[in-house]
Parts: structure tokens; C-alpha cells; sequence
């Protein structure tokens, strides 16, 4: 049925039993191949980057989303506007990616707060406001 299964070419033969076997009459009715495997590099940031976060202002829940190029140690903290930590929101070793991070602030006062991310020897913040 297969062209070469010992060289790992799946295609059908012109005269496969499968051609026309599928519900719509016609060569679709098999898969020329079954994927395995996913190639996830196009998936894959091309740049370090913090973005805004969303919704800004926000009122008790907002998403910190950022890409890493490679897998590290990664801090996420919250700070005031006097620079004092409110909170820590990531703090360990990721794998590259694009990530997100939700921060629900109901026990915070409203204010300004600035997002902070730390990856090895990049280091980025952003400002957001938080609307009671």
C-alpha cells in the first residue's frame, strides 16, 4: 500500500486500496501521511520581550505575557510606586517560550505598579494601574 515504508515514505500507491476509501468519494478518503511529531521551532520567540499588560488599568486581575529564548532562571515581581516588592509572581527555572502570568490584586490598593521581569542578565519593567 505504502511507496517505501523501509525508507520512511508513507505516501500511497497510485493502485492503494485507500485512495477513494474515505466518505468523500475521491483520493481524500486516506491521508497521504500521519504526522508524528511536531516541529515547534517556528513556534519559537525570535526576541526577548515584556509586553504590556492586559487589561491596563485593571481592576483585581491582570496578564503579564513575555518571551524567553532560552530556558533559565526567571523572577516575576510586582512593586509599588515607592519601589517597595508587593509580590513575587514567578520565580524559578522556564523553558523558552512565550509565557504568561496572571496577578489577581483584590487585597492591593488601588495605584500604579510597576511589572518587573528578570532572565539571567536581562532584566525589563513596565508600568500598570490598578482602578477599584
Amino acid at each position: 500500500m505504502f511507496i517505501d515504508p523501509a525508507n520512511n515514505d508513507f505516501n500511497l500507491q497510485v493502485d492503494s486500496p485507500c485512495i477513494a476509501s474515505g466518505r468523500y468519494s475521491d483520493d481524500r478518503g486516506a491521508l497521504p501521511y500521519i504526522q508524528t511529531s511536531v516541529d515547534d521551532s517556528a513556534n519559537q520567540p525570535t526576541q526577548l520581550a515584556l509586553f504590556s499588560c492586559y487589561p491596563n488599568p485593571f481592576n483585581a486581575t491582570t496578564t503579564i505575557e513575555y518571551n524567553l529564548l532560552e530556558s533559565g532562571f526567571v523572577t516575576v515581581e510586582i512593586f509599588n510606586i515607592l519601589g517597595e516588592k508587593v509580590t513575587t509572581l514567578v520565580n524559578g527555572r522556564q523553558p523558552a517560550g512565550h509565557k504568561k502570568v496572571s496577578w489577581n490584586a483584590a487585597g492591593v490598593a488601588s495605584g500604579t505598579y510597576f511589572y518587573k521581569i528578570q532572565a539571567d542578565d536581562w532584566a525589563e519593567t513596565k508600568k500598570m494601574s490598578l482602578l477599584k
